[in-house]
């Protein structure tokens, strides 16, 4: 099963890419000494986070797995990785790839004014797929498990009976993505959900891929490409956050 948490990742590589400049070789093997109790107690306290499920996504889609009875999965469905777990992967590696593709339109922006350099370029993209493919692979395994554990019922009755016209006019929300927001949670569909922001993954997939064969080939991208992954990583960040604001309004 796929299980891959970026931010543990990420910590542990900078970690690891801490250069010790210190003079004298006592100093350095009580630095090295140190450095590895530090990761150590890193590995410990993340193993009991897995293990005591008090992870928590808190930006995009938080909240979700909250509608199922997790409790209830049928034997060696789950193994050992909470849902929420997965949706804080998905999450992570999708506000990275969020990242790399601003920084991707900012040197298209910029192309009148700075020298382009396809090379840095084509390394960006790269990083930018990496993450997409990481948040789709965790959506796909958070889908797997969604299919094969039932609903928590009462969290499906509120959000039945969660007054969404009321919730949008407050807080001034674009209509067309909460309306869709809308659809699958009123129907009780969170499963539906997670699919959605799957299918968004893939299409910016296969933006990038698209923005990528021309970079090989030493030429941006076509402005329309460039839009289309723009609009695209928007919207699907807004309609994870939308469902995070409802998930959190009826805890």
């Amino acid at each position: 099963m796929y299980y891959n948490p970026c931010f543990f990742q990420d910590f542990v590589y900078n970690l690891n890419m801490i250069s010790i400049e210190k003079n004298s070789d006592k100093e350095k093997k009580m630095s090295q000494i140190k450095k590895n109790s530090v990761l150590k107690a890193v590995v410990f306290c993340f193993s009991l986070i897995i293990i005591n499920n008090y992870c928590f996504p808190w930006v995009y889609m938080n909240g979700s797995s909250g509608g199922y009875n997790e409790n209830s999965q049928p034997p060696g469905i789950q193994g050992n990785i909470p849902m929420e777990m997965l949706l804080i992967d998905g999450a992570g590696y999708f506000m990275k790839t969020q990242s790399n593709v601003q920084i991707l339109l900012n040197m298209v922006e910029w192309q009148d004014i700075k020298f382009i350099d396809y090379f840095e370029l084509n390394q960006l993209v790269k990083r930018a797929l990496t993450n997409i493919v990481n948040a789709r692979l965790a959506y796909g395994e958070l889908i797997k498990i969604a299919e094969a554990t039932p609903y928590n019922l009462d969290v499906i009755k509120q959000l039945n009976r969660f007054d969404y016209d009321a919730f949008l006019t407050k807080h001034g929300l674009n209509p067309f993505i909460f309306g869709v927001v809308r659809d699958y949670l009123i129907n009780g569909d969170i499963a539906g959900t997670f699919k959605h922001a799957y299918g968004n993954f893939k299409e910016i997939e296969k933006l990038l891929l698209n923005i990528q064969s021309s970079i090989l080939e030493n030429r941006l991208p076509e402005l329309e490409v460039c839009w289309k992954l723009n609009e695209r990583c928007a919207g699907s960040s807004l309609f994870g956050s939308y469902i995070a604001r409802i998930f959190m309004s009826i805890k």
